[in-house]
């Protein structure tokens, strides 16, 4: 078909041209259409492509998705009639364009292009790996999804990196060689607090820890504090674990009162 037929001009639908069913010749393969939104912005689409024998005209391929936007810019897509070869047949084809000109309100403007397109038998008309139709459809997959693609990659990526850094932070702490607070007299000590009478926490004091006891300070309670100084930062009790702790001290030291 080397003639140009208009459906839409300036804006309007050229009804009477979409009631023709134009007739496509056993040697034409592909039809192509030149589309442009003059909207100012580009205008969502959806286009069903129907035959009325599959068997004889499989289903026809775009170089263009089904859904996306009409360019804004004059642009041009085709379409492929591979007739199978079974058998000589007209076929139906009905194109249907769903153009959407404002969501909020519903406004869909569709377009029906009617054809008829003539199959022989035995040409067999399927697309081959060299055909430039085929390579476009296969090698132009939406930019939306390849976005989303992508960006989910970077957010599986950037979890992943979160979940290993928390559990770097929480694991395991090694120990420095030399503590700055630390004292010979400290490594000595157990890692957890011994039972121990309270009338021998003088001498114990005074044999385990290098602190300076206030005047006012009880035994037991400078015992605690000193212990807890000789620990790491990351390894003192809380003050609810010290809070327990002392009146645990304060029930064992009643029964000797």
């Amino acid at each position: 078909l080397s003639a140009e037929l208009y459906y839409v001009r300036d804006g309007q639908v050229n009804e009477y041209a979409l009631q023709f069913q134009v007739p496509v010749p056993a040697n034409v393969r592909d039809i192509s259409f030149t589309w442009l939104s003059k909207a100012g912005k580009p205008l969502p689409y959806r286009i069903h492509i129907i035959t009325s024998d599959p068997e004889v005209l499989p289903r026809p391929q775009m170089n263009i998705s089904r859904t996306g936007e009409v360019p804004t810019e004059v642009e041009t897509f085709a379409i492929a009639l591979r007739c199978s070869g079974i058998r000589a047949a007209e076929v139906d084809l009905s194109i249907t364009i769903e153009i959407t000109l404002n969501r909020a309100t519903s406004n869909v403007t569709e377009l029906v292009f009617r054809r008829k397109k003539i199959c022989l038998k035995g040409e067999n008309e399927n697309l081959g790996l060299n055909d430039p139709l085929q390579q476009e459809t296969v090698a132009s997959p939406p930019s939306g999804l390849i976005t989303l693609v992508i960006g989910g990659i970077l957010a599986i990526l950037l979890v992943s990196i979160l979940i290993i850094i928390a559990y770097c932070a929480r694991g395991p702490v090694k120990r420095p060689t030399h503590h700055p607070i630390r004292t010979s007299s400290f490594q000595r000590l157990p890692a957890h607090p011994p039972s121990i009478d309270p009338f021998e926490m003088e001498h114990y004091l005074r044999d385990g820890f290098r602190l300076a006891q206030p005047v006012n300070c009880p035994d037991e309670l400078f015992a605690i504090m000193a212990y807890c100084w000789a620990l790491l930062p990351q390894e003192r009790p809380t003050f609810c674990q010290l809070q327990i702790f002392l009146q645990d001290f304060y029930s064992q030291i009643t029964r000797y009162v």
